[in-house]
């Protein structure tokens, strides 16, 4: 009954998951197939707004061409251009509006909302659209004259005046001198667009125009040739009412339509692109589109073409999505049901013997050895998986029959330790714990590292039955960390034996001019014998120096790793010392901030090996600095009771956040190959964690000093006083 329900859960959840990817992918079929809808409504808006420009660009420069064939027209101008009697003027607007009256019934019936001259400085010649309005200047309030006026060039577009907006066609007038005579313009309204738009393809469309194309005070002037209201569709855009329109349908309704995709309309406005969306709810119109109308010189968007169309298929979609899922839901019940009733019938369990035997052979053909072993004295194995023959060479069956006890195939150095870690195991209330690396010796009498991981099994009592060992063989990962160690010292020695060849030519020198004074002295009979204590007093201080050298550098060349009590302040004095002539050369000031008194137990030269490590990355980022202060911090500090913190901290402006966490890794060096191996600050870390049992981490940090801020990176490295093997 526990294992049907258990199968139960399973299939349940196994349900819920798939049909959560039907509804996911049937979802998504939905939006793309919508998707492809909405795209094509916004390509039929586009392209039938390009056709009108189209049309609407050949008819104006018909127009154009035709007033410019008529010679009395360029005549007038021509005059007009050449006198500065107003009167003359006044006479001459009236016979070209004569001229051209008849011309302007035409086109005004085909949708010109202006026909419009301007003399060259942009001051208002006539208007056929409304004649008794001249002679006012139009610079800084229609840009296209302007432009048209100073590169005689034309300029197509949408564009607003100070009453009006329209798309406008305006036109350079030359004579047949080529003398520049001014500009014409022919526009028309965005009603006709609205016209065409409803008219040949059917499309319900409004043309919003944004608020600050005219003075905050325009909209409601009465001069204003077109009466603008607050749009359904944004704040900041205001809606003309044409003959097509309502007010009720067109911003009442659609204000409370669009309520529900108002913030995404406002967010894909401010992208200034064309777009299009699908109205949830809406019995009047599901699809809205925006196409971006530029204006004419700044190629700013001042405007939106916006269509509105009811899509059947939209709601046929929809349909089908819902129809689709109900569909899958019922088919994949029925077949889980029939799956549930199959698999209930069939034997689920077998005997807990032969899972586990079918466990533990899975290790005979891998690396890993499994060891099982009973909780008593000699340890007695119960099973070890095949691969023991190739990890020690022993036959399970040696191992088994107790010929060759596991505990004498680990190394003399490291079985106790294994042994107090078994048993601190055994005592902690865990059920796992993980053994130090160890050594073992191989039938054939070759060393090899392991990792033992053991696993603690228990009756209902809390009682240990037995153990559970899993023993990975780490010889290969040993040799190359001990090689890097050597790489890493190598490199060191080769810049302490230049620090020694620096640091002894000062004492040195002093040594030979004090013998070689004395001796002159002596030579000359010059020599004051109260003299002799002091100049040798000097020689042996400077030898004394020389052997202090020496010692320093035999104890790191010599890399005994000892397990020692040492004074924290001593090491670093002598990690100092060794480093000194590079301190010298590149000129950096190292402060040192710690107690006299503070002791830890761990591997003093290893530790040693790592400040230089950590010296020479500070160094190299020091280097880079020019003219500039270079700071090398040292601070030793009590964490806790049985801790104690170490800070390296400089100014050489920190590491890079991207590769600040690889910095520990073997062979990262953020320096050119012919200059780093990348491996002093993975060995550091190695010898940090895996020696002393200690923490290191890396960080960038800001901080003042001397009242002045600085920037560069920080290790923190945290050591145990006391030296403990790790359970």
């Amino acid at each position: 009954m526990k294992n049907k329900k258990t199968i139960l859960v399973y299939l349940s959840l196994f349900f819920i998951l798939l049909f959560s990817i039907v509804i996911y992918l049937n979802e998504k079929n939905y939006e793309e197939r919508v998707d492809l809808v909405l795209s094509n409504k916004l390509s039929k808006l586009e392209t039938n707004y390009k056709i009108f420009m189209y049309n609407q660009k050949v008819l104006a420069d018909n127009i154009f061409d035709d007033t410019m064939n008529i010679k009395s027209v360029l005549k007038i101008l021509t005059q007009a251009n050449e006198t500065q009697d107003a009167n003359k003027i006044t006479l001459l607007r009236d016979e070209l509006q004569k001229i051209l009256e008849k011309k302007y019934s035409q086109i005004k019936a085909k949708g010109i909302l202006q026909y419009h001259f301007v003399f060259p400085n942009n001051r208002v010649f006539l208007r056929m659209h409304k004649p008794s309005k001249f002679a006012d200047d139009l610079t800084g309030i229609r840009q296209d004259f302007e432009y048209v006026n100073k590169h005689k060039k034309i300029v197509r577009g949408f564009s607003n005046g100070r009453t009006a907006h329209g798309f406008r066609n305006v036109y350079p007038i030359f004579n047949e001198q080529k003398q520049y005579l001014g500009a014409v313009e022919v526009s028309f309204s965005s009603e006709l667009l609205q016209e065409y738009l409803q008219n040949i393809s059917g499309i319900h469309s409004h043309f919003l125009i944004n608020k600050s194309i005219f003075d905050s005070k325009a909209w409601e002037r009465d001069d204003m040739v077109m009466k603008y209201f607050q749009s359904a569709e944004n704040s900041d855009l205001m809606f003309h009412i044409t003959s097509s329109h309502t007010h009720e349908r067109c911003i009442v309704n659609n204000t409370k339509n669009l309520l529900h995709i108002k913030d995404k309309i406002a967010a894909k406005i401010k992208l200034k692109e064309k777009f299009v969306l699908h109205i949830p709810i809406s019995i009047q119109s599901n699809v809205i589109a925006f196409y971006p109308v530029k204006q004419n010189i700044t190629q700013d968007v001042v405007a939106w073409v916006v269509s509105y169309e009811y899509v059947r298929l939209i709601d046929t979609i929809y349909k089908d999505k819902n129809y689709i899922l109900v569909s899958i839901f019922i088919f994949l019940l029925i077949v889980f049901y029939f799956f549930y009733k199959n698999i209930t019938q069939q034997q689920l369990i077998t005997q807990k013997s032969q899972e586990q035997e079918r466990l533990l052979s899975l290790f005979d053909k891998g690396d890993s050895v499994l060891f099982k072993w009973k909780n008593d004295e000699n340890w007695s194995v119960e099973h070890v998986s095949k691969s023991v023959e190739t990890l020690l060479g022993y036959t399970v069956e040696e191992i088994l029959q107790n010929k060759i006890p596991y505990s004498s195939s680990i190394h003399l150095d490291d079985l106790q330790t294994v042994i107090d870690e078994v048993k601190e195991g055994s005592k902690s209330k865990n059920d796992f714990f993980a053994h130090n690396p160890y050594r073992v010796i191989t039938k054939d009498n070759k060393i090899k590292w392991v990792l033992d991981y053991t696993t603690i099994v228990r009756d209902v009592n809390g009682n240990i039955e037995y153990f559970i060992g899993y023993i990975v063989d780490i010889s290969e990962q040993k040799n190359k960390e001990r090689l890097l160690f050597e790489q890493s010292k190598l490199a060191s020695m080769g810049e302490m034996i230049g620090n020694i060849a620096h640091q002894w030519r000062q004492p040195l020198s002093v040594i030979s001019t004090s013998a070689t004074g004395l001796q002159m002295q002596y030579q000359y009979g010059v020599l004051d014998k109260s003299t002799i204590p002091s100049i040798c007093e000097t020689i042996n201080d400077n030898a004394q120096y020389l052997s202090t050298t020496i010692d320093d550098f035999r104890n790191f060349i010599k890399g005994e790793r000892e397990l020692k009590k040492f004074n924290i302040k001593d090491t670093i004095t002598s990690f100092l010392h060794l480093v000194k002539p590079s301190i010298k050369s590149h000129n950096i000031d190292v402060i040192l901030l710690m107690k006299d008194n503070i002791e830890i137990e761990g591997y003093e030269n290893e530790l040693q090996q790592c400040f230089i490590n950590i010296f020479n990355n500070s160094k190299d980022a020091l280097k880079e600095l020019k003219d500039q202060e270079k700071l090398l911090f040292i601070e030793v500090l009590e964490e806790d009771e049985n801790h104690i913190k170490i800070i390296f901290k400089d100014n050489g402006n920190g590491i890079d956040e991207a590769i600040i966490e690889k910095v520990f890794e073997p062979y990262f060096t953020t320096k050119h190959q012919s200059q780093g191996t990348g491996l002093g600050l993975h060995m550091t870390y190695n010898m940090i964690t895996g020696g002393m049992h200690g923490k290191i981490s890396i960080e960038n940090v800001k901080y003042q000093y001397n009242t002045n801020i600085y920037y560069g990176a920080q290790i923190n490295i945290i050591l145990p006083k006391v030296y403990e093997d790790l359970d």
